[in-house]
């Protein structure tokens, strides 16, 4: 971990968008997890969070 800064938002950002689109509830919950958690692998706030590409490779890997 190096800044949590920003993950919170991240995580609720994510969430919110995915189940906008139309993700399953559990679908939604893991892929907000996993960008929140990319997010707080980088320094900073804004230039932390992950794109949509960014999150959709750390799901399939």
């Amino acid at each position: 971990m190096v800044d949590t800064t920003g993950a919170g938002d991240c995580f609720t950002g994510v969430l919110a968008a995915a189940l906008d689109r139309g993700a399953g509830f559990e679908q939604a919950l893991r892929r907000a997890n996993v960008a929140a958690g990319l997010c707080c692998a980088r320094p900073g706030t804004q230039g932390s969070m992950p794109t949509g590409d960014e999150t959709d490779a750390a799901l399939a890997g």
